[in-house]
């Protein structure tokens, strides 16, 4: 970032949006900034800033107070020089001013977005509709959870054969289900603007969720498919198709090549995996008869075996495996 591109970032006349990566000195610009308009304001008060998380109000503020209170720099310091000239100017204002800055660092309003909106509400009591005023939780999820209950007894009286449904998919295990909906509400921000977008088009919706799932689950194929190394993937088809014909799963009866890595062999990968891993997602480590290799068939158990122990050295590769175990048929 050129000296000529901060100071006039820097300048209270105009707006600026800055873009550049970490470490370049956005904070410090942004300090420099906050001190500018300080030396201008009638009052701190009319200074607003920003941020996501309290740590970063918190950590925005110690910067500006620390550049309040810092000595002058060595003037081989061009920007800790800038920034000590910045607050000198901002607390000759002050002192003109009797804001007693430093006495008051509360003054400096570096909050929360939603601080400032929790404080507009308490403002305005009758217009937020929200009555007497909440407290905002650090530890929602014990509401999102009685969120989610609450949203499933009253779907029970409108839409009782949707929520069936629903908890067939799940075992009519509803602690499951309370818990994925309370997983929504905490990640909502990911699906709610879909929500509004498409009102009741429920088909339109489920197609472009339908279109979004098959190009993870597609990329979670490739991603296995590229860390399987070539050779066992020539090899084990032939394996396979000799489970399938001695008791293990049929699927694998007309499996001449390795499957390609597309969500419509969804069932076949998830087949191999299955075969590859345990229930608990870990490498197999003994097959039998129940995996369709009989104790007289020693060579191909053993070659089975041997491949299993190979792959079981990548720890990458369990993990795309797993993946795949874990995705909707």
């Amino acid at each position: 970032m050129s000296a000529q591109v901060r100071t006039q970032a820097i300048s209270p006349e105009h707006s600026f949006l800055v873009q550049a990566p970490a470490g370049s000195g956005k904070t410090e610009l942004l300090t420099q900034r906050i001190l500018a308009l300080l030396a201008t304001v009638q009052e701190p008060e009319e200074i607003l800033a920003l941020t996501f998380t309290k740590k970063a109000a918190s950590e925005m503020r110690e910067r500006v107070l620390t550049a309040l209170n810092m000595p002058k720099p060595d003037a081989k310091a061009s920007h800790r020089m800038h920034t000590w000239q910045l607050a000198q100017q901002a607390l000759q204002h002050a002192h003109e001013k009797q804001w007693k800055l430093i006495e008051n660092p509360n003054r400096l309003r570096v909050i929360t977005i939603a601080s400032l909106t929790h404080n507009l509400a308490k403002q305005l009591p009758l217009l937020s509709g929200l009555g007497d005023m909440p407290s905002p939780s650090e530890y929602p999820q014990a509401l999102y959870e009685q969120a989610a209950e609450n949203t499933l007894h009253q779907a029970m009286k409108k839409h009782r054969d949707a929520v069936e449904v629903l908890l067939l998919h799940q075992d009519h295990k509803t602690g499951n289900v309370i818990a994925l909906i309370a997983n929504m509400l905490a990640n909502r921000e990911q699906w709610l603007s879909y929500i509004a977008a498409y009102g009741r088009n429920i088909q339109a919706l489920r197609k472009l969720l339908e279109s979004n799932l098959k190009q993870y689950m597609t990329h979670q194929l490739e991603l296995c498919d590229m860390a399987m190394p070539r050779a066992y993937k020539a090899s084990l088809p032939a394996l396979l198709r000799f489970a399938a014909e001695h008791g293990g799963d049929e699927s694998f009866a007309q499996l001449e090549a390795w499957p390609a890595a597309t969500a419509e062999h969804i069932g076949l990968w998830q087949s191999i995996s299955k075969l590859l891993l345990t229930g608990e997602g870990k490498w197999r480590k003994t097959i039998d008869k129940r995996n369709g290799f009989p104790a007289d068939a020693k060579h191909e158990k053993n070659t089975f075996k041997d491949i299993l122990d190979q792959l079981g050295s990548d720890p990458a590769l369990i993990q795309a495996w797993q993946a795949i175990q874990s995705m909707p048929e």
